[in-house]
Parts: C-alpha cells; sequence; structure tokens
C-alpha cells in the first residue's frame, strides 16, 4: 500500500474525479441546510414568540431521520447508492421550495413550516446512510480515513459559514431568501451526483429475498454479534449520550455556570469547532487504516477527560480549552469509529451498519441533552454532566481492556471498492 499521509495524501483524495465533485456539491449544499435551519428556527419565532414551538420545529426535523435512519441503511444496501441520494435531495429541494413560496406570498403558518420541515427530516433519515456508505466508491481503501475527515471538516466549516450567511440574509432580505439559497444548494448538490462516474445497479446482495425489516433486523444482528463493530457501537452510544450532550447544553453552561451571556456561548461553541476542525485536520493527514478503532477509542477518552474538565472549573479561560478539546476528541472518535466500520464491513451491509452510526450520532447527543437536561432541573448542570462523563470513563475502561479482541475482529475486507 503506498505512503498517502501528510499533504500527499489529502492532495491524493481530490485527484479522484467522483470525490471532488461531491465534495464540491456536499459542501454548498451542507451551507444551504444550515442556513435553512436557523432560518426555520427563526420564522418559528416570529410566527409564534413561544420556545415551544421553537423545540417543536427542531424535533420536527431530526426526529425523522433518526426513526428512519435504519430503513434508508436497509435501501442503501438493495439499491443504488446514489440514485437514493439523488431522489431524496430532490424531494428536499422541492420542500425547501415550498417553504421559500409560501413565506414569500406570505401563507406560511407555524403548521406548514412544522410540515415541510418534518418532511426534509425524512428525506434527510432516507438519503444520510447512503451518504455515508458511499465513500469507497469516491475513493480507494487508503484514502477513505482522509476522505471522510475532509468531509468532517467540510460539515464543522458548513455549520459556522451557514448560520452566518443565514443570519445577514434573514437581517436584510427575509427567511425566504435562506429558503430559496438552500434551494438552489440542494440544484447543485444533485447536479454533482448525477455528474459522478459510478457503475450502478438496481439491485444488491446474493439474490436473496426478504423484507426491509427482515434486512434491518440482519444488519442489527450482525453488528450486536460482531466482536468489533458491537463494542465500538455501545462506545458510541454512551458517548453520545453521556460526552457529546454537552454540546447540546452548552447555552446553559455559559450563562448559568460561566455567566457569560450569549457572547461567552459563542465563544465556546468556536473553541468546540476549533477542536474539531484541528481533528480532521490531524485525521486527513494521518490517513490510512492503521488502528482506526485505537484512535477512536482514544478520541473518546480525551472528550470525557474533557467533559470534567469543562463541569469542574470555574474558570472561563479553563472552559474555552475544555470545549476545544472537547471537540477534538468527539471528532476523533467519531471519523475514526466511521472508517474502522467502511474498512471491516462489506458492501452487502455497509448501509445499514452505518445507519446505525449514523442514528447514534444524531440522535444520542438529543436524547443525552434531555436526560441530562431534566435532572439538571434539580440539580445545575455540573453534576449530571460530571456523572455522564465518569459513566463514559467506566465503559471507555471495560471497552479497552478489550482492544486488541476489538482490533483483530476488525479485519479490512478486500476488495473495497466502487460498490454502489
Amino acid at each position: 500500500m503506498s505512503d498517502l499521509s501528510g499533504l500527499r495524501g489529502i492532495i491524493a483524495c481530490y485527484k479522484h474525479r467522483n470525490f471532488t465533485i461531491y465534495f464540491a456539491g456536499n459542501a454548498t449544499s451542507l451551507i444551504g441546510t444550515w442556513m435553512q435551519r436557523v432560518a426555520a428556527g427563526w420564522l418559528a419565532w416570529e410566527l409564534t414568540h413561544s420556545p415551544t414551538w421553537l423545540g417543536i420545529v427542531a424535533m420536527a426535523e431530526f426526529f425523522p431521520t433518526i426513526l428512519l435512519g435504519p430503513v434508508g441503511g436497509a435501501l442503501a444496501d438493495r439499491y443504488s447508492r446514489v440514485g437514493i441520494m439523488v431522489i431524496t435531495q430532490i424531494f428536499a429541494m422541492i420542500f425547501a421550495g415550498l417553504l421559500c413560496l409560501l413565506t414569500v406570498l406570505d401563507l406560511i403558518t407555524i403548521e406548514w413550516l412544522v410540515f415541510l420541515v418534518a418532511l426534509t427530516g425524512v428525506a434527510i433519515g432516507l438519503y444520510q446512510p447512503a451518504r455515508l456508505a458511499i465513500a469507497p466508491s469516491l475513493v480507494p481503501a487508503e484514502s477513505i480515513t482522509t476522505a471522510i475527515a475532509l468531509n468532517s471538516i467540510c460539515f464543522n466549516g458548513a455549520r459556522f459559514v451557514g448560520p452566518a450567511i443565514a443570519a445577514w440574509i434573514i437581517a436584510d432580505h427575509g427567511s425566504e431568501y435562506a429558503f430559496g439559497v438552500n434551494t438552489f444548494s440542494y440544484f447543485l448538490l444533485i447536479t454533482a451526483l448525477l455528474m459522478m462516474n459510478i457503475p450502478r445497479r438496481k439491485k444488491r446482495g446474493d439474490g436473496q429475498v426478504s423484507s426491509i425489516f427482515g434486512d434491518m433486523r440482519e444488519g442489527f444482528t450482525f453488528a450486536v454479534r460482531s466482536g468489533g463493530i458491537g463494542p465500538l457501537l455501545l462506545m458510541l452510544t454512551v458517548s453520545a449520550i453521556s460526552v457529546r450532550a454537552v454540546m447540546e447544553l452548552l447555552p446553559g453552561l455559559a450563562d448559568n455556570v460561566f455567566g457569560q451571556g450569549a457572547v461567552g456561548y459563542g465563544y465556546l461553541v468556536g473553541a468546540a469547532g476549533a477542536g474539531a476542525s484541528v481533528s480532521g485536520i490531524y485525521l486527513a493527514a494521518r490517513g490510512g487504516r492503521q488502528d482506526v478503532a485505537g484512535v477512536a477509542l482514544i478520541g473518546t477518552l480525551v472528550a470525557a477527560l474533557a467533559n470534567l474538565l469543562l463541569v469542574a472549573t470555574t474558570d472561563y479561560t479553563l472552559a474555552l480549552i475544555g470545549s476545544c478539546l472537547c471537540g477534538f476528541g468527539l471528532t476523533l472518535a467519531g471519523v475514526a469509529t466511521q472508517s474502522a466500520f467502511q474498512f471491516a464491513v462489506s458492501g452487502r451491509m455497509r448501509g445499514r451498519i452505518l445507519s446505525l452510526y449514523g442514528t447514534i450520532y444524531i440522535g444520542g447527543p438529543a436524547l443525552g441533552a434531555l436526560i441530562i437536561g431534566s435532572i439538571a432541573e434539580f440539580t445545575g448542570l455540573r453534576l449530571p454532566l460530571a456523572v455522564g462523563a465518569i459513566l463514559c470513563l467506566i465503559v471507555w475502561a471495560g471497552v479497552w481492556a478489550r482492544r486488541a479482541t476489538i482490533i483483530a475482529s476488525l479485519v479490512p475486507v478486500a476488495p473495497i471498492g466502487d460498490d454502489d
């Protein structure tokens, strides 16, 4: 295997036509997606001035994504992944266009907003597993970790660029313009997907006939019984609920614990994003498939310890360091875990396993924030966050003790190729 570490490995990714085209389309679409999320939240507030409706709008997008992730994984293992991505993005584009039109015509209501945001969540839920499983079709095996890390950098960049652009557009022109930009960004992604040159087939697998739910059950059983995938999914679940949830609760920490208000919250988020970006750059430069499971566990340890620092200190400067390290560790763990699954799972099962990864990655922090936030109503934020981090460390210690068995179980499948 050729040495594709460092800058050479990053450049090598962009020499692959499919990856470059997809990266450009995905980057644009992610910015548009974050713009729409900000615009939808602001529009919900303008329509109702109700915090409850803000929560409902947020849940309307994420709940279908969590619920339909395993279904999307089963579909991604049956049919063309590029085809699924194109179809779901066409529907997402239509829903964004309807949001724009109804807002322009002053016909938008909170009910219509929730309905269209929920439909967008359905499209995203079916889209995500195919998106996660498409990596081996974009780059060769030795560049997969680099490609995933570059996409992580892209995501973290979009989550800051998108809201910044949206805030300016909403202030000067209104939410409808943000919806319109997102509609166009979907069109650009669809165009990029259609431009990619990936061999496609209508039906996947070895000819067996089973139901979608049978496929989902098969994927879940495979994950649980795997000596490597099962423990990593357990670690991902625990860390998502107990550690990643802190990112959802940063507003409360910034205001109630450190007394810094909205500006302080922005700096904490920025510090987490900076740590995530550094982690992504490191992984992109590191590349390769060597011991990615071990890297995932180290990232989890860093994030859990950073959480303890974040909740143990009263010094805001140390809190910024803790937030930065937490973002670094979480991204390290997330990218490395996804890479381990890409290498260890065949194309026949990849969509279903990565759908479990995506569901946990998206849904875990929301569930953790709900649990920890409810307890914090009576105890304050510090205690439940500290207990969550300690729980994560206990589980981590058990998984770390088995790391040799886990790494040995994650035997790379061969070949890893463009099996759309």
